[in-house]
C-alpha cells in the first residue's frame, strides 16, 4: 500500500452514492405538505415557513383525514389529484398553484412499526408519488 493513498485502501473517506436522486425545489414550485396532526404540525410548519421568509415557492400546509400513516398519506395524494382537477376545470384562485411539484406525507413512525406496516406504508407513498418526511 502506498503511504500517500492509505485512504482509499480503507474506503473510509469515500463517499457511498446516494440511494435515490433528491429533487430540490426551485422558486416558484409549489409544495403541498400533509401532516399527521391537525393543530401542531402544521402550526409548525407555517411558523417555520413564516420564520425562514419562505417567499420563493408555494407552500400549502394541510392536516390529514386521521393520523394514521395510510390516511396521511392517501390524503395527500387525493389533494395532489385534486388540485390538478380543479385546474383542468378552471376552478382554481389566481393564486392557486395548477399543481403540486411536490408533495410530503409528515408521520410518525412509530404507528407503522408497532403494526408492522412500515414497509407498506413507504411502498404506498412511493406508488401515489408522495415523499415520506418520517
Amino acid at each position: 500500500m502506498n503511504q500517500r493513498e492509505w485512504w482509499k485502501e480503507s474506503g473510509s473517506l469515500v463517499r457511498p452514492k446516494p440511494a435515490a436522486r433528491i429533487t430540490c425545489a426551485r422558486p416558484g414550485d409549489s409544495i403541498l405538505i400533509v401532516t399527521e396532526g391537525t393543530v401542531t404540525e402544521p402550526v409548525y410548519f407555517q411558523l417555520l415557513r413564516e420564520d425562514i421568509k419562505l417567499t420563493a415557492v408555494t407552500v400549502h400546509i394541510e392536516p390529514g383525514d386521521a393520523s394514521h400513516p395510510r390516511h396521511v398519506i392517501e390524503t395527500a395524494a387525493r389533494l395532489a389529484k385534486e388540485q390538478s382537477r380543479r385546474a383542468r376545470k378552471r376552478q382554481l384562485a389566481p393564486n392557486e398553484p395548477s399543481k403540486y411539484d411536490h408533495v410530503w406525507a409528515v408521520i410518525d413512525t412509530d404507528v407503522a412499526v408497532r403494526e408492522g406496516v412500515w414497509s407498506d406504508m413507504r411502498q404506498l407513498a412511493d406508488a401515489r408519488k408522495i415523499k415520506l418526511a418520517h
